[in-house]
């Protein structure tokens, strides 16, 4: 007669690899098109710590949660739309600073247009 020996199962486990969500997802371009503002503009914004941080999706795709973008959105109707959002004595001169450049640029553009004529 043979011992009674329990068959050892291996322990069962459940690698998560996707964010489970019941929200709906929204991709970059949706969130684009939804906010009307450019890819540059949500980048600084994040840098800033001002918009929503994406999760990961598959690969390199970014995903928001449409809760979080409308949140968001719902928070910014206070502000007005031509303020640029400048948190920081650092950030406002960087402003300051590239708004300066743009109009010295855009002097220099007329001037050889001008010129030209």
């Amino acid at each position: 007669m043979m011992p009674n020996i329990e068959e050892k199962q291996p322990p069962q486990v459940a690698f998560v690899r996707e964010m489970v969500t019941l929200e709906p997802m929204l991709t970059l371009a949706e969130v684009l098109a939804l906010t009307r503002v450019s890819y540059q503009t949500i980048l600084r914004w994040r840098n800033a710590g001002i918009f929503p941080e994406p999760h990961n999706g598959k690969g390199r795709k970014l995903l928001w949660t449409k809760s979080a973008i409308e949140m968001w959105m719902s928070q910014q109707q206070s502000a007005p739309v031509s303020t640029p959002v400048v948190t920081t004595p650092k950030e406002r001169r960087r402003f300051e600073k590239s708004y300066q450049e743009r109009q010295e640029a855009a002097r220099v553009a007329l001037d050889r247009h001008r010129k030209a004529k």
